[in-house]
């Protein structure tokens, strides 16, 4: 459709303010023309920035200038820009090239010719190819000979960095194409850096497994001086304690029999007492049998016998003829 643009005020919104840089460059120009226009200048770009001066502005228009102009776009990208710079210099960026492991965009599921066409197609395989060709591993003298100079002996470690290069170069039989040492860092092929870093890696084992052995030798030495009196008291104590169990066992098999002893007497008394006793119960049941009124007198049998015979003529003149029978 139709689109209107508003153009009010369009001009006093774009009107730019000469740099300082620009003013003092034409203030020291070494023609007189233009040190006056530049003379003349300042004073108009103080009061409204490069725009027309004040004698040119009716002022009645004066303030609605001023509210219109604000901040012009150039002097914000201007600023952005500066800020942008500012902080890419203040740190190390890093570009990350995203690619696609599967057409589909599904997770868990990688396709490798897909994921092969990308990266040729975005330059990665020609740019790691050039990479490896030059000198991709780049690290600064004091790096490397502190990661480096463990290789050497202690003495020869403060001899600098090209006594390093040049002892390393001999072991390991590389040449100067393989590696450079600059003014402040030293390039290295990635083939070599990764035969340097096996080189470290198997030196720092070796020192760890002796570190290792000392160590474990130490310790031994300490369990040694440790365990062998602890040892020497565990086994006297268990010494100890078998011949306190010991006598205590034979304490307690001796009290046993003593007791068993007492025991067996006290049973056999017991025993003899209570067949004496049963003896003379019996005898007595025996001799009741036998003689129930044995025990008995003249006159206790004679009133006894008066006692029965009144009974027995009660009970026959009751005619109670079963208990007659039973006391006759």
């Amino acid at each position: 459709g139709e689109v209107r643009y508003t153009a009010n005020g369009f001009v006093e919104k774009n009107v730019e303010t000469l740099s300082a840089e620009l003013k003092d460059l034409g203030s020291s120009s070494t023609l007189p023309f233009i040190q006056r226009l530049f003379r003349n200048a300042t004073p108009a770009d103080s009061d409204s920035g490069n725009g027309p001066s004040s004698s040119q502005i009716q002022p009645k228009k004066r303030n609605s200038v001023q509210k219109v102009r604000g901040v012009s776009v150039a002097s914000q990208f201007r600023a952005s820009l500066s800020s942008l710079v500012g902080d890419l210099e203040r740190t190390a960026p890093h570009f990350v090239r995203c690619i696609k492991p599967n057409p589909q965009k599904k997770p868990n599921s990688l396709d490798s010719g897909e994921t092969l066409r990308q990266l040729r197609y975005a330059g990665m395989m020609e740019t790691i190819r050039i990479r490896r060709e030059g000198y991709p591993t780049r690290i600064d003298h004091e790096t490397f000979v502190s990661k480096f100079a463990l290789l050497l002996p202690s003495k020869e470690r403060e001899y600098g960095i090209h006594y390093l290069v040049q002892i390393l170069s001999s072991w390991l039989r590389a040449t100067d194409a393989d590696w450079q040492v600059g003014h402040s860092k030293l390039f290295l092929k990635s083939e070599l850096a990764a035969r340097l870093d096996r080189l470290t890696e198997t030196r720092i084992r070796a020192c760890a497994r002796i570190l290792t052995r000392f160590g474990r030798g130490v310790a031994q030495a300490r369990a040694v001086r440790v365990l062998v009196p602890w040892v020497r008291y565990r086994l006297y104590w268990i010494l100890e304690q078998r011949r306190y169990d010991a006598s205590t066992r034979i304490g307690a098999i001796f009290r046993t029999h003593r007791a068993r002893d007492r025991f067996q007497t006290v049973k056999w008394v017991v025993i003899q007492l209570q067949s004496r006793k049963r003896r003379e119960v019996a005898k007595l049941r025996v001799r009741l049998i036998r003689d129930p009124y044995g025990d008995f007198g003249f006159k206790e049998m004679e009133k006894l016998l008066r006692t029965v015979q009144t009974d027995l003529d009660e009970k026959v003149a009751e005619k109670e003829f079963v208990r007659a029978a039973e006391l006759e």
